[in-house]
């Protein structure tokens, strides 16, 4: 993985020439957003424990009329 950090001062030709360079011919690029890449990775976090992962997805499954609302707790 190749990160880049862009600001105000960016060099837009040499993202573009680094993101050439760095990819494989059929590979595809994509950026994410800082914020978005930590999203990514504290999911892959939760999912690396098996029991937490299953409490979250029932959580998800749990139908809403089923659910506590937060002021009732």
């Amino acid at each position: 993985m190749v990160a880049i950090t862009v600001n105000k001062n960016t060099d837009w030709q040499e993202v573009v020439a680094t993101i050439k360079t760095k990819a494989k011919k059929g590979n595809k690029v994509f950026l994410l957003s800082e914020e978005e890449l930590s999203s990514w990775q504290e999911t892959e976090y939760l999912k690396s424990d098996p029991v937490l992962w299953a409490k979250i997805e029932k959580g998800f499954n749990t139908p809403l009329e089923e659910c506590v609302k937060i002021d009732e707790l």
